[in-house]
């Protein structure tokens, strides 16, 4: 699931790679709380992708600390659309959606 802050485009274009990939406007969830955007995630099976990285990280520890559950957070720092792809395209041959529960990574 790709947080709002992300380019728009990132999701259509993962899927003509073949991903399986939604964006928080495609769910119409615009505006979404950072919270309630993992609860979401978590309810829905999902990893989040966020350049959001200060509330994430955040988000992420007060979750471990609740003993709550979610499906993976991944972390990416603002920059040019190519090079998001590749790097993004590049995670998702090496990391299983098994290895993402309840982790944080950043790429």
């Amino acid at each position: 699931m790709i947080d709002e802050c992300v380019v728009e485009g990132l999701a259509a274009t993962l899927r003509e790679y073949g991903y399986d990939a939604l964006n928080v406007q495609e769910l119409g969830q615009k505006g979404i709380a950072d919270e309630k955007l993992l609860e979401l995630a978590a309810k829905k099976q999902r990893v989040i992708l966020t350049h959001n990285i200060k509330h994430f990280v955040v988000l992420a520890k007060e979750w471990a600390e609740k003993n709550k559950f979610h499906y993976g957070i991944v972390l990416v720092d603002e920059i040019e659309f190519g090079r998001l792809l590749r790097k993004i395209t590049h995670f998702l041959q090496n990391v299983t959606s098994e290895e993402m529960i309840n982790q944080v990574r950043y790429i």
